[in-house]
Protein backbone atom coordinates (compact mmCIF):
# COMPACT_ATOMS: atom_id res chain seq x y z
CA UNK A 1 0.00 0.00 0.00
CA UNK A 2 1.12 3.66 -1.07
CA UNK A 3 2.94 5.40 2.10
CA UNK A 4 0.07 7.94 1.31
CA UNK A 5 -2.55 5.58 1.27
CA UNK A 6 -1.22 4.42 4.58
CA UNK A 7 -1.31 8.10 6.29
CA UNK A 8 -4.39 8.67 5.29
CA UNK A 9 -6.16 5.76 6.61
CA UNK A 10 -4.16 6.65 10.01
CA UNK A 11 -5.93 9.99 9.61
CA UNK A 12 -9.36 8.62 9.23
CA UNK A 13 -9.29 5.62 11.75
CA UNK A 14 -8.07 8.49 14.56
CA UNK A 15 -11.18 10.64 13.29
CA UNK A 16 -12.95 7.52 14.16
CA UNK A 17 -11.41 6.85 17.81
CA UNK A 18 -12.39 10.36 18.46
CA UNK A 19 -15.86 9.82 17.45
CA UNK A 20 -16.55 7.09 19.48
CA UNK A 21 -14.76 8.77 22.51
CA UNK A 22 -17.50 12.02 22.58
CA UNK A 23 -20.21 9.30 21.59
CA UNK A 24 -19.02 8.09 25.18
CA UNK A 25 -19.13 11.33 26.90
CA UNK A 26 -15.39 11.19 26.95
CA UNK A 27 -14.99 14.50 25.93
CA UNK A 28 -11.56 15.72 26.84
CA UNK A 29 -9.82 12.67 25.11
CA UNK A 30 -12.07 13.08 22.06
CA UNK A 31 -11.34 17.27 21.99
CA UNK A 32 -7.50 16.53 22.61
CA UNK A 33 -7.42 13.95 18.81
CA UNK A 34 -9.42 16.75 17.14
CA UNK A 35 -7.55 19.61 18.00
CA UNK A 36 -4.69 17.35 16.60
CA UNK A 37 -6.09 16.25 13.77
CA UNK A 38 -7.20 19.99 12.55
CA UNK A 39 -3.48 20.93 12.09
CA UNK A 40 -3.15 17.78 9.58
CA UNK A 41 -4.47 17.86 6.38
CA UNK A 42 -7.36 15.61 6.02
CA UNK A 43 -7.46 13.90 2.82
CA UNK A 44 -11.21 14.14 1.81
CA UNK A 45 -14.03 16.25 1.66
CA UNK A 46 -16.28 13.59 3.66
CA UNK A 47 -13.24 13.20 6.27
CA UNK A 48 -12.93 17.52 6.71
CA UNK A 49 -16.91 17.41 6.80
CA UNK A 50 -16.53 14.82 9.41
CA UNK A 51 -13.60 16.46 11.42
CA UNK A 52 -15.88 19.83 10.75
CA UNK A 53 -18.83 17.96 12.64
CA UNK A 54 -16.73 16.44 15.69
CA UNK A 55 -15.12 19.70 16.45
CA UNK A 56 -18.42 21.61 15.92
CA UNK A 57 -19.91 19.12 19.00
CA UNK A 58 -16.93 19.79 20.46
CA UNK A 59 -17.70 24.05 20.99
CA UNK A 60 -14.76 24.60 18.26
CA UNK A 61 -15.69 26.63 16.25
CA UNK A 62 -13.32 28.07 14.08
CA UNK A 63 -12.07 25.20 14.15
CA UNK A 64 -14.77 23.45 12.24
CA UNK A 65 -15.74 26.42 10.22
CA UNK A 66 -11.69 25.61 8.67
CA UNK A 67 -12.70 22.21 8.07
CA UNK A 68 -15.78 23.22 6.04
CA UNK A 69 -14.28 25.64 4.25
CA UNK A 70 -11.80 22.78 2.87
CA UNK A 71 -14.25 20.60 2.49
CA UNK A 72 -15.89 23.41 0.13
CA UNK A 73 -12.49 23.37 -1.67
CA UNK A 74 -12.06 19.62 -2.28
CA UNK A 75 -15.56 19.11 -3.28
CA UNK A 76 -16.94 22.49 -5.01
CA UNK A 77 -19.74 21.06 -6.39
CA UNK A 78 -21.31 19.64 -2.62
CA UNK A 79 -24.29 21.25 -1.54
CA UNK A 80 -23.78 20.29 2.04
CA UNK A 81 -20.77 21.16 2.25
CA UNK A 82 -21.53 24.81 1.62
CA UNK A 83 -24.36 24.40 4.32
CA UNK A 84 -21.69 22.88 6.90
CA UNK A 85 -19.37 25.81 6.20
CA UNK A 86 -22.45 28.45 6.76
CA UNK A 87 -23.80 26.97 10.18
CA UNK A 88 -19.94 27.19 11.27
CA UNK A 89 -20.34 30.97 10.27
CA UNK A 90 -23.54 31.27 11.41
CA UNK A 91 -22.32 30.63 15.05
CA UNK A 92 -19.65 32.72 14.82
CA UNK A 93 -21.53 35.84 13.84
CA UNK A 94 -20.47 36.17 10.32
CA UNK A 95 -23.97 36.63 9.22
CA UNK A 96 -23.37 37.78 5.37
CA UNK A 97 -20.82 34.72 4.96
CA UNK A 98 -23.67 32.38 6.01
CA UNK A 99 -26.35 33.79 4.17
CA UNK A 100 -24.00 33.43 0.94
CA UNK A 101 -22.95 30.00 1.58
CA UNK A 102 -26.71 28.54 2.15
CA UNK A 103 -27.92 30.48 -0.85
CA UNK A 104 -24.82 28.66 -2.51
CA UNK A 105 -25.91 25.08 -0.75
CA UNK A 106 -29.46 26.22 -2.23
CA UNK A 107 -28.40 27.12 -6.08
CA UNK A 108 -26.58 23.32 -6.10
CA UNK A 109 -29.53 21.35 -4.90
CA UNK A 110 -32.97 23.33 -4.72
CA UNK A 111 -34.51 19.84 -2.17
CA UNK A 112 -31.81 21.20 0.51
CA UNK A 113 -34.99 22.43 2.69
CA UNK A 114 -32.49 22.95 5.62
CA UNK A 115 -30.38 25.59 3.80
CA UNK A 116 -33.77 27.55 2.58
CA UNK A 117 -35.21 27.71 6.38
CA UNK A 118 -31.80 28.37 7.97
CA UNK A 119 -31.25 31.30 5.42
CA UNK A 120 -34.62 32.76 6.31
CA UNK A 121 -33.95 32.76 10.55
CA UNK A 122 -30.88 34.97 9.60
CA UNK A 123 -32.96 38.10 8.97
CA UNK A 124 -32.36 40.72 7.10
CA UNK A 125 -35.32 40.61 4.66
CA UNK A 126 -36.56 43.87 3.35
CA UNK A 127 -39.48 44.90 0.96
CA UNK A 128 -36.76 44.70 -2.02
CA UNK A 129 -34.55 41.62 -0.84
CA UNK A 130 -35.91 38.70 0.32
CA UNK A 131 -36.75 35.42 -0.88
CA UNK A 132 -40.52 35.44 -1.11
CA UNK A 133 -41.16 34.81 -4.71
CA UNK A 134 -38.50 31.75 -4.73
CA UNK A 135 -40.42 30.25 -1.15
CA UNK A 136 -43.59 30.96 -3.52
CA UNK A 137 -42.36 29.00 -6.58
CA UNK A 138 -41.11 26.07 -4.76
CA UNK A 139 -44.03 25.49 -2.76
CA UNK A 140 -46.02 25.68 -6.03
CA UNK A 141 -43.92 23.14 -7.71
CA UNK A 142 -45.10 20.82 -5.18
CA UNK A 143 -42.67 19.29 -2.18
CA UNK A 144 -43.77 15.56 -1.10
CA UNK A 145 -41.92 15.12 2.16
CA UNK A 146 -43.90 16.87 4.78
CA UNK A 147 -40.77 17.85 6.85
CA UNK A 148 -39.50 19.97 3.69
CA UNK A 149 -42.64 21.22 3.07
CA UNK A 150 -42.83 22.33 6.88
CA UNK A 151 -39.42 24.06 6.39
CA UNK A 152 -40.40 26.12 3.37
CA UNK A 153 -44.00 27.21 4.67
CA UNK A 154 -41.67 28.40 8.02
CA UNK A 155 -39.43 30.33 5.96
CA UNK A 156 -41.71 31.98 3.74
CA UNK A 157 -43.76 32.76 7.34
CA UNK A 158 -40.28 34.21 8.72
CA UNK A 159 -39.69 36.24 5.37
CA UNK A 160 -43.33 37.74 5.11
CA UNK A 161 -43.52 39.05 8.80
CA UNK A 162 -40.05 40.63 8.19
CA UNK A 163 -41.30 42.55 5.19
CA UNK A 164 -44.40 43.46 7.14
CA UNK A 165 -47.08 41.24 5.84
CA UNK A 166 -48.39 39.99 9.16
CA UNK A 167 -51.05 38.14 7.72
CA UNK A 168 -49.78 36.58 4.92
CA UNK A 169 -47.25 35.64 7.48
CA UNK A 170 -49.99 33.98 10.05
CA UNK A 171 -51.23 32.17 6.30
CA UNK A 172 -48.24 30.21 5.74
CA UNK A 173 -47.19 29.77 9.84
CA UNK A 174 -50.35 27.61 10.52
CA UNK A 175 -50.05 25.80 7.47
CA UNK A 176 -46.47 24.49 8.93
CA UNK A 177 -47.61 23.97 12.09
CA UNK A 178 -50.62 21.99 11.18
CA UNK A 179 -48.74 20.00 9.25
CA UNK A 180 -46.01 19.33 11.24
CA UNK A 181 -48.60 18.51 14.17
CA UNK A 182 -49.74 15.57 11.97
CA UNK A 183 -46.35 14.16 11.89
CA UNK A 184 -45.57 14.53 15.40
CA UNK A 185 -45.97 12.28 18.32
CA UNK A 186 -46.40 14.37 21.55
CA UNK A 187 -48.83 13.81 24.37
CA UNK A 188 -48.94 16.92 26.14
CA UNK A 189 -50.12 15.04 29.22
CA UNK A 190 -47.28 12.89 29.37
CA UNK A 191 -45.22 16.06 30.59
CA UNK A 192 -47.76 17.51 32.69
CA UNK A 193 -47.16 14.18 35.05
CA UNK A 194 -43.73 14.51 34.84
CA UNK A 195 -43.96 17.97 36.12
CA UNK A 196 -46.23 16.93 38.93
CA UNK A 197 -44.31 14.16 39.75
CA UNK A 198 -40.79 16.17 39.68
CA UNK A 199 -43.01 18.49 42.12
CA UNK A 200 -43.67 15.96 44.61
CA UNK A 201 -40.29 14.13 44.86
CA UNK A 202 -38.86 17.52 45.55
CA UNK A 203 -40.85 18.77 48.55
CA UNK A 204 -39.57 21.31 50.83
CA UNK A 205 -39.06 18.52 53.46
CA UNK A 206 -36.07 17.50 50.98
CA UNK A 207 -34.83 21.02 50.51
CA UNK A 208 -34.63 21.65 54.70
CA UNK A 209 -33.60 18.20 55.54
CA UNK A 210 -29.35 17.31 55.15
CA UNK A 211 -28.30 16.62 51.93
CA UNK A 212 -24.77 18.56 50.72
CA UNK A 213 -24.11 19.27 47.13
CA UNK A 214 -20.88 19.85 45.97
CA UNK A 215 -19.21 22.96 46.83
CA UNK A 216 -18.40 24.83 43.57
CA UNK A 217 -19.80 28.09 42.45
CA UNK A 218 -18.09 28.46 39.10
CA UNK A 219 -21.58 27.25 37.11
CA UNK A 220 -24.06 30.14 36.21
CA UNK A 221 -27.36 27.90 34.94
CA UNK A 222 -29.46 30.09 32.65
CA UNK A 223 -32.57 28.22 32.03
CA UNK A 224 -36.70 29.02 31.38
CA UNK A 225 -38.93 27.84 28.14
CA UNK A 226 -37.79 28.63 24.65
CA UNK A 227 -37.95 31.61 23.33
CA UNK A 228 -37.87 33.63 26.74
CA UNK A 229 -34.33 35.39 26.10
CA UNK A 230 -32.21 33.04 27.91
CA UNK A 231 -29.50 33.73 24.94
CA UNK A 232 -29.39 37.03 25.30
CA UNK A 233 -28.77 36.86 29.38
CA UNK A 234 -25.95 34.27 28.07
CA UNK A 235 -24.37 36.61 26.16
CA UNK A 236 -24.96 39.79 28.33
CA UNK A 237 -23.18 37.30 31.33
CA UNK A 238 -20.54 36.06 29.24
CA UNK A 239 -19.44 39.72 28.20
CA UNK A 240 -17.95 39.43 31.38
CA UNK A 241 -14.19 38.84 31.52
CA UNK A 242 -14.34 35.77 33.80
CA UNK A 243 -17.51 34.53 32.67
CA UNK A 244 -16.98 31.78 29.47
CA UNK A 245 -20.41 30.90 27.74
CA UNK A 246 -20.34 27.65 26.97
CA UNK A 247 -23.76 27.44 25.33
CA UNK A 248 -26.50 24.42 25.97
CA UNK A 249 -24.83 21.67 27.48
CA UNK A 250 -26.63 18.50 28.26
CA UNK A 251 -24.45 17.90 30.88
CA UNK A 252 -26.01 17.85 33.99
CA UNK A 253 -29.36 15.72 32.53
CA UNK A 254 -26.59 13.16 31.29
CA UNK A 255 -24.50 12.63 34.70
CA UNK A 256 -27.94 12.61 36.26
CA UNK A 257 -29.05 9.51 33.73
CA UNK A 258 -25.86 8.24 34.39
CA UNK A 259 -26.24 8.11 38.10
CA UNK A 260 -29.89 7.17 38.11
CA UNK A 261 -29.10 3.85 36.30
CA UNK A 262 -26.55 2.76 38.24
CA UNK A 263 -28.78 3.12 41.22
CA UNK A 264 -31.62 1.79 39.65
CA UNK A 265 -29.21 -1.75 38.84
CA UNK A 266 -28.05 -1.70 42.09
CA UNK A 267 -31.31 -2.10 43.30
CA UNK A 268 -32.82 -4.68 40.84
CA UNK A 269 -30.01 -5.97 38.45
CA UNK A 270 -31.98 -8.44 36.78
CA UNK A 271 -34.16 -5.09 35.37
CA UNK A 272 -33.65 -4.28 31.98
CA UNK A 273 -35.39 -0.77 31.92
CA UNK A 274 -37.53 1.23 34.49
CA UNK A 275 -40.46 3.38 33.70
CA UNK A 276 -39.76 6.59 33.50
CA UNK A 277 -41.69 7.36 36.70
CA UNK A 278 -39.58 4.87 38.73
CA UNK A 279 -36.50 6.83 37.30
CA UNK A 280 -37.81 9.84 38.25
CA UNK A 281 -38.72 8.64 41.78
CA UNK A 282 -34.58 7.87 42.39
CA UNK A 283 -33.72 11.24 41.57
CA UNK A 284 -34.28 12.49 44.55
CA UNK A 285 -32.18 9.86 46.52
CA UNK A 286 -29.16 10.08 44.56
CA UNK A 287 -25.56 11.25 45.93
CA UNK A 288 -25.91 15.29 45.01
CA UNK A 289 -22.63 15.66 46.20
CA UNK A 290 -21.22 13.37 43.60
CA UNK A 291 -23.61 13.97 40.92
CA UNK A 292 -22.10 18.15 41.40
CA UNK A 293 -18.88 16.80 41.06
CA UNK A 294 -19.43 14.89 38.23
CA UNK A 295 -20.63 17.27 36.33
CA UNK A 296 -18.47 20.12 36.43
CA UNK A 297 -16.02 17.79 35.44
CA UNK A 298 -17.77 16.68 32.58
CA UNK A 299 -17.32 20.26 31.27
CA UNK A 300 -13.60 19.88 31.38
CA UNK A 301 -11.80 21.03 29.37
CA UNK A 302 -14.41 23.75 27.72
CA UNK A 303 -14.60 25.43 31.18
CA UNK A 304 -12.25 26.02 34.26
CA UNK A 305 -10.08 29.00 32.02
CA UNK A 306 -12.81 31.55 33.79
CA UNK A 307 -14.14 31.79 37.27
CA UNK A 308 -17.65 31.10 35.80
CA UNK A 309 -19.11 29.79 33.09
CA UNK A 310 -23.11 29.45 31.91
CA UNK A 311 -24.57 26.59 31.28
CA UNK A 312 -27.72 27.79 28.95
CA UNK A 313 -29.83 24.79 28.68
CA UNK A 314 -33.22 26.26 28.80
CA UNK A 315 -34.97 22.82 29.43
CA UNK A 316 -32.93 22.61 33.10
CA UNK A 317 -35.67 24.01 34.57
CA UNK A 318 -37.15 20.81 35.34
CA UNK A 319 -34.17 19.91 37.09
CA UNK A 320 -33.74 23.48 38.87
CA UNK A 321 -34.25 21.63 42.21
CA UNK A 322 -31.78 18.84 42.02
CA UNK A 323 -29.27 21.31 40.35
CA UNK A 324 -29.76 23.09 43.71
CA UNK A 325 -29.12 20.14 45.58
CA UNK A 326 -25.89 18.82 43.64
CA UNK A 327 -24.68 22.55 43.15
CA UNK A 328 -26.14 24.54 46.34
CA UNK A 329 -23.22 27.45 45.40
CA UNK A 330 -24.05 27.82 41.82
CA UNK A 331 -26.01 30.27 40.42
CA UNK A 332 -29.47 29.96 38.56
CA UNK A 333 -30.99 32.95 36.43
CA UNK A 334 -34.46 31.60 35.36
CA UNK A 335 -35.72 33.85 32.02
CA UNK A 336 -39.32 34.26 32.15
CA UNK A 337 -41.29 36.27 29.46
CA UNK A 338 -45.27 37.04 28.64
CA UNK A 339 -46.93 33.38 28.82
CA UNK A 340 -48.63 34.94 25.13
CA UNK A 341 -45.58 35.90 23.59
CA UNK A 342 -43.77 32.69 25.04
CA UNK A 343 -46.46 30.64 22.84
CA UNK A 344 -46.60 32.39 20.25
CA UNK A 345 -42.64 32.30 19.23
CA UNK A 346 -42.42 28.68 20.67
CA UNK A 347 -45.33 28.49 17.90
CA UNK A 348 -43.41 30.27 15.33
Amino acid sequence: MPEQNIVELALEQRLKEAVRLAQLGRHAEARSIAIDLATQTMPTAQACSSLGLLLSQLDLMGEASRQYQRAVELAPQQGGSYYNLATAQRALGDLPAARSNFSRAIELNKADFDAWYARSELGGQTGDHNNIAELEALLNTGIDKPQGRVQVLYALARELENTGRAKQSFHYLQQGADLRRQHLNYNVQSDVDTLYQIQNNFSAELFDGQASGYENREPLFVLGLPRTGSTLVERILGSHSDVHAAGELNNFPRQMMRQVQTVARAQNPAAKALPREQLLALTASLDFRQLGDAYVESTRPGTGHTGHFVDKLPLNFMYAGLIHLALPNARIVHVQRNPMDTCYAVYK
